[in-house]
């Protein structure tokens, strides 16, 4: 056995209840011109701001990474920091705490810290702005933030004590972009789809392990499309609604499932990160086929 002794003080989590730590709702924007910026969707899976997997979409669906800025904003709290300082905290009164937010993005090796500022003995309460300005070309699948405390004394500058806040920010791969392709085969359905997972927790949501294939070939495509428009909006919806059943039914008899629904595991941009997003965002109810069925199409109703 082996005693592990810290000598670093060290805000746990009963400190961070006691200085009531608050982070608002993350905002993002986008600058579609020289002359204005645009708000994306912000869309947390349980509809709480606490959740620490955030997804966001574009209304006008035209924000990709490679050709955009990603502006991330929110405002953090510590309503009563007095509970990190002693004699309540581990903190000593003549070491200040800096504050900062660590930022990375995994799939492109990139890493990055800003300083949001400092607080303090005699603080009551204390207030910082999170603004990150990532240009395009620079972020893909999925970006971390840590919000981290750390000594800022002579002696000490720069030692971690604790972390406030982590949170994943998916880039891509929240099934915005669904992969429908067009084949031409005569003899064969309309439609159908096509799954060559292995692992859906890694496999990636792109048409090389899944897919909707749409036959060209077939008498009633001409009914579905029109001078590259989908002319039967209902039934596209059918398609669709029956797609994705048929897929998240495939993971649901998987051996990952309890995993992929608590979202432990689920890599950025996969198959498993995909259906988790609809069930929380959606709130599809996926106890039985039927129920899954109907929570899907209502949707689709609703919003396509």
């Amino acid at each position: 056995m082996h005693n592990v002794i810290n000598f670093t003080p060290y805000i746990d989590e009963e400190i961070l209840t006691k200085i009531i730590f608050e982070i608002e709702e993350f905002k993002f924007y986008y600058q579609y011109n020289s002359l204005n910026n645009r708000k994306l969707d912000t869309k947390y899976p349980d509809n709480s701001f606490v959740d620490n997997i955030i997804f966001f979409d574009d209304p006008m669906n035209e924000w990709d990474p490679e050709n955009f800025n990603l502006q991330i904003h929110t405002k953090i709290s510590i309503n009563n920091p007095t509970f990190m300082f002693q004699p309540l905290g581990p903190v000593k009164n003549d070491n200040d705490i800096g504050i900062a937010v660590i930022w990375s993005c995994k799939s492109v090796s990139l890493r990055g810290v800003k300083r949001l500022g400092t607080i303090k003995a005699d603080a009551k309460n204390a207030t910082f702005d999170l603004e990150l300005d990532f240009p395009k070309g620079t972020l893909k699948k999925e970006i971390n933030l840590s919000v981290i405390t750390y000594l800022m004394g002579p002696k000490s500058y720069g030692t971690t004590i604790g972390e406030l806040t982590n949170q994943s920010i998916v880039i891509e791969g929240n099934g915005s972009v669904f992969p429908i392709v067009e084949i031409r085969e005569k003899g064969l359905p309309l439609w159908w789809v096509d799954i060559n997972w292995g692992d859906p927790q890694e496999d990636e949501f792109d048409e090389e392990y899944l897919k909707l294939c749409i036959n060209r070939d077939h008498a009633n495509y001409k009914k579905l499309f029109s001078k590259g428009m989908i002319s039967d909006k209902q039934l596209f919806n059918e398609i669709m609604g029956a797609t994705l059943q048929i897929i998240i039914e495939k993971v649901m008899h998987s051996q990952y499932w309890n995993d992929i629904i608590n979202n432990y595991n689920n890599k950025p941009g996969s198959i498993a990160e995909a259906v988790y997003y609809f069930i929380s965002t959606f709130n599809w109810d996926y106890s039985s086929p039927e129920l899954l069925s109907r929570s899907i199409r209502m949707y689709l109703e609703d919003n396509m």
